[in-house]
């Protein structure tokens, strides 16, 4: 009864929108990527989200256009496409600086703060060499997440103006917001991002950290003609995931030095 009580409001607004020479409408479910549980039902909220996108999916389908935002954990559980909006690039797969990537997070800031000499003051910049440094921490440190960076412009613009020690306790603090969500058992699974820049998880603890660390945005998802991802800069530093990263390389380097035997019957391998 719901469903069709749906279906007819949504056949209605349809209908009138058409009558004033529109075309239809299109509705959006906004803020369900927003959807977690807590520690104790992470993974019972994770699994609802999942049977209504995959296991239910008649219900979702409505007689208008329609748009659903879903939790970026669900990633790994979906089999029906799901279409990513990616992060700013501010660096190539490989690591390299990619500077479009920089001028459009610029371009983020100055329609938040089109005033260059209020910008200057906010940032405690004395020049505009000074300021495009204390920009660039920024912008690096939101990993070209729009959201992120406008956060950090928020906490700026409260705590101006800075100076390198507010700059570097503020991006300190945002910094502990992402590693205070991680766990031990987590770095294996991060540092197959790291280094091979995807998300497949090697079992289901890793899955289970992949989870964690997508809904958290620990990990983003960028793309040029295929996607890849990376961990975020306030991890990217911790010792505890070198050392993953470390072992990760050096199991890789000795399962590459293996040689392999054939079979009886079967010629090696050139």
């Amino acid at each position: 009864r719901f469903l069709r009580l749906c279906h007819t409001e949504l056949k209605n607004l349809r209908d009138r929108a058409r009558a004033k020479g529109r075309a239809g409408i299109v509705v959006i479910y906004d803020s369900l990527e927003k959807l977690r549980g807590i520690t104790a039902n992470f993974n019972d909220v994770l699994r609802s989200a999942e049977q209504l996108f995959a296991g239910e999916p008649q219900h979702l389908q409505l007689p208008v256009h329609t748009l659903f935002t879903v939790p970026p954990s669900l990633i790994l559980r979906l089999r029906t496409p799901v279409e990513f909006m990616p992060m700013v690039k501010l660096w190539t797969r490989d690591g390299q600086r990619f500077p479009p990537g920089f001028d459009v997070a610029r371009r983020i800031v100055q329609q938040r703060i089109p005033d260059r000499a209020a910008l200057r003051a906010i940032f405690g910049a004395d020049s505009d060499e000074v300021l495009e440094k204390r920009l660039d921490r920024v912008i690096e440190w939101s990993a070209g997440y729009p959201r992120e960076l406008v956060r950090l412009l928020r906490i700026a613009v409260l705590d101006a103006p800075l100076d390198e020690h507010k700059l570097d306790r503020l991006l300190g603090q945002a910094g502990d917001d992402y590693r205070r969500t991680l766990l031990g058992s987590d770095m294996d699974w991060l540092a197959r991002v790291r280094v091979e820049h995807t998300p497949s998880p090697a079992d289901e603890t890793q899955r289970q950290a992949a989870d964690r660390m997508f809904s958290s945005n620990v990990v983003l998802r960028y793309q040029n003609t295929t996607e890849w991802y990376e961990v975020h800069p306030a991890v990217r530093e911790l010792p505890a995931l070198h050392a993953a990263v470390e072992r990760l390389k050096a199991s890789q380097n000795l399962a590459a030095s293996v040689p392999v035997t054939p079979a009886d019957g079967q010629k090696p391998l050139s």
